[in-house]
């Protein structure tokens, strides 16, 4: 049976566990976690239109973007009322 913990490290560490058997023999691991920063997403300025017209949104900063409900980055859309 695996028993695990849950934590939000804040930087990368290394851990290390000891496991003691039913015959008292223990061993030990270790395992680093390495923790990544999280990129600054740039979703641009807000935006006003009038029913029925078009505006696409373009954002910026990280590798790749997935805007909800469909939108695509720098594709033209009209939005739902």
């Amino acid at each position: 049976m695996v028993n695990g913990i849950g934590f939000n490290p804040d930087s990368s560490l290394s851990y290390n566990v000891v496991g003691t058997g039913l015959n008292g023999c223990s061993a030990s691991a270790d395992v680093t976690v390495n923790v990544n920063s999280l990129p600054t997403v740039n979703a641009g300025l807000n935006d006003t239109l009038c029913e029925g017209t078009s505006t696409s949104l373009s954002a910026s900063g990280p590798y790749t973007f997935v805007w909800n409900n469909g939108v695509q980055n720098g594709f033209p859309f009209i939005p739902p009322l």
